[in-house]
């Protein structure tokens, strides 16, 4: 995984990375996910556009679980909120990508998150 997340002040500081520095660009999130192991919030989700507004859809057991949703993302620390269409629910992630961009792990960044990295494989289109 590409990621200083996991990297101390000094491990930063020692290789000459900022570890505020964010190293995945928002197009890499667009698309459909499918979460690989049983750890992460959402077993599906998607990030797209449409009508120029960011949508986030996710699905549990193959029904749809929040729809219509939207999505921000901090590129300059690698901040991911996804928000509930109908809903107060909002969830912060953290993200790292792998080189292809076709793996993702979500960090949760409070307890309404989750509590521990979900890792999501890329779906063919």
């Amino acid at each position: 995984m590409v990621s200083l997340a996991a990297c101390s002040a000094e491990q930063a500081s020692a290789t000459g990375a900022r570890a505020d520095f964010c190293d995945v660009a928002e197009g890499t999130l667009a698309g459909d996910w499918q979460r690989t192991g049983e750890a992460g919030t959402f077993e599906q989700f998607s990030l797209g556009m449409e009508n120029g507004e960011r949508r986030f859809d996710s699905w549990l057991h193959e029904r749809p679980e929040v729809s219509g949703g939207s999505w921000t993302y901090q590129v300059d620390d690698c901040r991911l909120a996804l928000n509930g269409a109908d809903s107060n629910l909002v969830w912060h992630f953290k993200v790292s990508a792998d080189e292809s961009g076709n793996r993702l792990t979500l960090s949760p960044l409070d307890a309404g998150s989750g509590t521990v990295d979900g890792t999501y494989q890329r779906l063919a289109d």
